[in-house]
């Protein structure tokens, strides 16, 4: 199945921008078949996560930060409000990566797009994001997200 990328080109105050060719390089590097979209702003990824989720697009790939990864998952939540939300994949770009650092992921873009691809063994079984949110981790990178 064809993954989506989300990328957020202001991640890590506009080092999303400046790091694409790298994302693009780590993606193609593990194999992974996808296409590539850049936010062009506040709310755009919620919007361009519900549409993929709903197209089918699986997994859904979050480049950016806490920010990114806050939109995309509740874009997510916006396509199936009843259920799962997942696959969810971090390419973490922000500046500080807390919800990444807090579960335990992957850091490095290659790293993280080889636990996105091979769906690794989880470092831990995940954690609250939100009132109403579970995240549990599938693997080191790809999240399965269910509404409480």
């Amino acid at each position: 199945m064809t993954a989506i990328v989300i990328l957020n080109p202001y991640s890590g105050r506009w080092t999303g921008l400046h790091r694409k060719d790298a994302v693009v390089g780590a993606l193609q590097s593990a194999g992974i078949e996808f296409i590539l979209t850049e936010t062009d702003g506040p709310g755009h990824g919620m919007v361009v996560a519900e549409s993929a989720s709903r197209s089918g697009y699986s997994p859904v790939i979050v480049a950016g930060g806490d920010g990114a990864i806050g939109e995309v998952v509740n874009g997510l939540h916006k396509a199936s409000p009843e259920g799962v939300l997942g696959p969810l994949g971090i390419l973490p770009l922000g500046t500080a990566n807390d919800l990444v650092h807090n579960l335990g992921l992957p850091l490095g873009l290659e790293p993280a797009a080889r636990a996105i691809e091979h769906q690794d063994p989880p470092p831990s079984s995940g954690g609250l994001a939100g009132p109403s949110l579970l995240i549990v981790a599938r693997s080191a990178t790809v999240l399965e997200t269910t509404c409480l």
